[in-house]
């Protein structure tokens, strides 16, 4: 309640309220309330998110801890297993030649064998790779394992990968006597693999490059780091989508599971890569593209001809 009083003693007078100001103390206090709660909030919400930044690094931490941890571990169970292993031999690494399709390559002088070796670092399924044993598959002569680094030791194949051989900066001209050869080689391969083996083994991943050649032209298939293990009686194995593009079939692009037809389409595209001497994906000009290159595949180009009854003119030939 707000009340006003004026006196003027005995005589009349006429008073006029032309302004007024009115202050509380509550507004104050309301308005230090409120600075008070959202500095409370604020300080509250950062103390927060301290907590939860901590957190965070520190379960991270935790869990990078546990995966070097299991990684050392299964390293040494690697060690161990190979160490136990008749065949493969421990070796230190010498000096990195370059890159190939299947990973770094080294030099090395093994003096015990007396030969040269290369060496490329290994990607999965080592133990089942130092049991392999077949005349068209890379031989695994040892092993390196030095600054937590982890290199297979395979003989040194002379004439480099098929896809060197067919489409490197100097490609070779191969007679049809030594493209069959290796169509042979790489069949033989996959039939030890599919049928011949304790357990059939995909490899995932046939391609040009991980078909490496000795001096006389002979197979030596490689790389199996994506390899994978089934019982013969096993149909396909679901493991996901690996491999390259170009090779992989097409249940096994849609569903993710690899199978022995998996692999034989893949051996399929190679043939058509040593036939043709084109690769499997192509970059191409179409007539209507405004002279955009495409990447066209050269199943599709192969069907396509089929289908019209014509030869597709091998660039072997023409080179």
């Amino acid at each position: 309640m707000f009340g006003f009083i004026a006196a003027a003693g005995t005589n009349t007078e006429e008073h006029r309220l032309l302004s007024w100001e009115l202050s509380s103390t509550l507004d104050i206090e309301k308005a230090d309330s409120k600075i008070g709660l959202v500095v409370g909030i604020s300080v509250s919400g950062f103390v927060l998110l301290i907590v939860l930044v901590h957190t965070i690094v520190v379960v991270w931490s935790r869990k990078q801890r546990k995966k070097k941890d299991r990684d050392i571990a299964n390293m040494i169970s690697i060690n161990e297993d190979l160490e136990r292993e008749a065949g493969p031999r421990k070796f230190s690494s010498h000096r990195e030649l370059g890159e190939e399709g299947f990973g770094a390559v080294y030099e090395g002088n093994l003096k015990e064998i007396n030969t040269m070796a290369a060496k490329e670092r290994v990607l999965n399924e080592v133990k089942i790779i130092s049991k392999l044993r077949h005349r068209n598959m890379v031989q695994l002569i040892g092993w390196c394992n030095e600054k937590n680094e982890f290199l297979l030791i395979y003989e040194l194949v002379q004439n480099g990968s098929l896809n060197s051989q067919l489409f490197g900066k100097r490609p070779h001209l191969l007679s049809w006597d030594i493209r069959y050869k290796i169509a042979l080689g790489l069949a033989s391969a996959l039939l030890y693999l599919h049928e011949e083996w304790d357990q059939c083994v995909l490899h995932r991943d046939i391609k040009a490059s991980n078909i490496m050649l000795d001096s006389d032209f002979n197979v030596k298939l490689g790389d199996f780091g994506l390899a994978r293990v089934m019982n013969h009686e096993h149909g396909s194995h679901t493991t996901g989508l690996a491999g390259t593009f170009g090779y992989m079939a097409h249940e096994y692009v849609t569903k993710g599971s690899a199978s022995k037809e998996s692999d034989i389409y893949s051996f399929g595209i190679v043939l058509l890569d040593i036939v043709t001497g084109r690769k499997s994906l192509e970059r191409t000009q179409e007539d209507n593209s405004d002279s955009e290159s495409n990447e066209k595949s050269l199943v599709e180009k192969v069907w396509k001809l089929y289908g019209k009854q014509e030869e597709m003119t091998s660039s072997v030939d023409e080179k």
